[in-house]
């Protein structure tokens, strides 16, 4: 009988979460986010210097 109550706590433990996968899982998105955010800003500065160039440019007198 001592062995049946021994399994049947065994089968009711659950696994411990694992915290620090999910922190480095978290970490990780935030990275991806701010680079992702960083090319966004960078692609929109190339492109509103791309349009400042083009109202800047002295129009060709013949």
């Amino acid at each position: 009988m001592l062995l049946s109550n021994t399994s049947k706590r065994k089968e009711m433990i659950l696994a411990k979460p694992n915290y620090s996968f999910e922190k480095r899982q978290k970490e990780l998105a935030k990275k991806k986010k701010k680079e992702e955010k960083r090319q966004q800003k960078q692609e929109k500065q190339k492109n509103s210097g791309e349009d400042r160039e083009n109202l800047n440019l002295p129009e060709e007198q013949s």
